[in-house]
């Protein structure tokens, strides 16, 4: 007599309750320090850039070591989205910024010892992954 055991391997997935954001940004610091787009009320002094005035999308930062200084200016969102997306990057300093309208104000997703400081954001603030 002959018996057949089954063993089953089961990976257990990871569970992250925050849903994924809409990263739809219209400007990116790219890594190389420029500004996609162009036209944005955006001056780059060094890694120093700031808002020379009201900004409608989004911004994805790809650079480390840079301060983002909003000179009290309105970062503004549609309806959704991400006013500010960190993706592996380091050491981001983003100040003195208004960031309404996004369904996120900061999203640092696998970014590390960067600074939020002196923002008013009008919804879900920070989301750190």
């Amino acid at each position: 007599m002959s018996a057949l055991v089954g063993v089953q391997f089961v990976k257990l997935a990871a569970v992250n309750f925050i849903p994924p954001p809409n990263h739809a940004s219209g400007i990116f610091i790219r890594s190389n320090g420029s500004v996609d787009s162009s036209t944005v009320p955006i001056q780059r002094v060094g890694d120093v850039y700031t808002f020379t005035g009201d900004i409608s999308v989004g911004i994805a930062v790809q650079k480390s070591d840079v301060i983002i200084d909003g000179n009290g200016y309105q970062l503004i969102g549609g309806s959704g989205g991400t006013g500010f997306y960190l993706q592996s990057v380091n050491n981001v300093t983003i100040r003195n910024v208004k960031v309404q309208g996004f369904t996120y104000g900061f999203y640092l997703d696998h970014s590390n010892s960067s600074t939020v400081e002196g923002n008013y954001v009008n919804g879900s603030g920070i989301v750190v992954t």
